[in-house]
């Protein structure tokens, strides 16, 4: 799902993810922290809607330009440790934030009905459920 997004995007970082079953928001980051938001098909493949820009102030654009250029764990990665962290968990949402030099993924996995935070590190890959 998010090669979709960012190939919809023209290229960039994820930095959300949000979804359940078949239809999963990729919100990606260029290299100059401009967001864009596709909706992408699990079962499809594809993109089903957007490209849509996302507006962002200077500040965030600079911070999310940052993050990604600090990321060395993507966010395929950093949703498969944070299920794996809860086993039997389904990922709902996953969302960069820290800093350039201490990006943080923050993931909401399901498991037998209920919601559990795990912080996911942007550069080491550890894993911490909550």
């Amino acid at each position: 799902m998010t090669q979709q997004g960012i190939a919809a995007a023209g290229g960039g970082t994820v930095v959300s993810l949000t979804g359940s079953g078949d239809l999963w928001t990729v919100v990606v980051a260029g290299p100059d922290g401009t967001l864009t938001q596709s909706v992408v098909s699990a079962t499809l493949g594809r993109v089903t809607s957007g490209p849509f820009p996302k507006d962002s102030d200077a500040a965030t654009k600079t911070a999310n330009a940052a993050r990604a250029a600090g990321l060395r764990v993507d966010a395929d990665a950093a949703a498969a440790k944070a299920t794996a962290a809860v086993p039997g968990s389904t990922l709902a949402t996953l969302q960069l934030g820290g800093s350039g030099s201490a990006p943080t993924w923050t993931a909401t996995v399901s498991s037998g009905g209920a919601s559990r935070t795990v912080t996911v590190d942007g550069v080491t890959g550890a894993a911490r459920a909550s």
